[in-house]
């Protein structure tokens, strides 16, 4: 049975709960030259393919995402913050 481990260390697989990946999108998380992560999502709600905006928009929440992370991972508190 292919699985993978959560943190929780609970076994997940896409089998055991009939899901099926129809369509992948993914884009880097980086943080100036360097890949932190990879934000990825699956299958469009439409059932249509991904689109280049999709893929625009994706790389923009994965750039936002990287930044927080990087002001977290600093200790640096995020604008509004007290």
């Amino acid at each position: 049975m292919m699985s993978s481990r959560t943190r929780a260390g609970s076994t997940v697989c896409a089998r055991d709960i009939d899901f099926v990946t129809k369509s992948i999108l993914c884009a880097p998380m980086r943080q100036g030259d360097r890949i932190v992560g990879v934000m990825q999502v699956l299958n469009k709600r439409s059932g249509e393919p991904f689109t280049d905006q999709d893929l625009r928009l994706l790389t923009t929440l994965a750039i936002q995402a990287a930044v927080a992370g990087g002001e977290r991972a600093a200790g640096a508190q995020p604008e509004g913050e007290t």
